[in-house]
């Protein structure tokens, strides 16, 4: 069963890649369908998937919908890293490895990449690790400046972030410049 949803899976990113978000989304659904019957709620596989159909509602404008698997996908990382320390590790080796994929086939001003850096700032942070965390972070408004420059709200989530992880760091004249 896990073959066939990594199939689904694989079939949607070909999909989402052609900018054909309506199947992208049908074969993510399928592929989470069969995940929600093989892992637990909070495992990791379930959290790419969520990932995975925000960034293909997003292609199709749908930022409210697309905003609520974001959310999903995030809970269930923040679950699955809470629960153990080598689920974060897994996720966060997941999530570099897609990015490294990523970088192969697409320009650094694409969308996909802002939302891979945040998210690998976010695994960073939950493992304490507050240097790569903000690297990351700064990518993702960097890529993000490029792709996305009519969304503030993202930019405000990003420097909200950037804030919180300098926070964190103690070093607050960078949280103060963010703030």
């Amino acid at each position: 069963m896990l073959n066939i949803a990594l199939t689904y899976n694989n079939m949607a990113n070909i999909f989402n890649e052609r900018s054909d978000y309506s199947l992208a989304i049908d074969c993510y659904l399928k592929a989470l369908g069969i995940e929600v019957k093989l892992f637990s709620v909070d495992h990791f596989h379930m959290a790419v998937t969520y990932g995975n159909i925000a960034i293909a509602y997003d292609g199709q404008c749908n930022y409210t919908t697309a905003v609520e698997y974001h959310q999903k996908s995030l809970d269930t990382l923040l679950k699955s890293a809470t629960i153990n320390q080598e689920g974060l590790s897994t996720t966060l080796t997941m999530l570099e490895k897609t990015l490294e994929i990523k970088l192969t086939r697409l320009s650094s001003d694409y969308f996909e990449l802002a939302a891979l850096f945040n998210n690998i700032g976010l695994m960073h942070f939950n493992l304490t690790h507050y240097e790569k965390t903000l690297g990351n972070y700064n990518l993702a408004l960097a890529s993000g400046l490029k792709s996305l420059p009519k969304y503030p709200n993202y930019f405000a989530q990003i420097y909200d972030n950037i804030e919180v992880i300098s926070k964190a760091a103690e070093d607050e004249a960078t949280a103060i410049k963010y703030f």
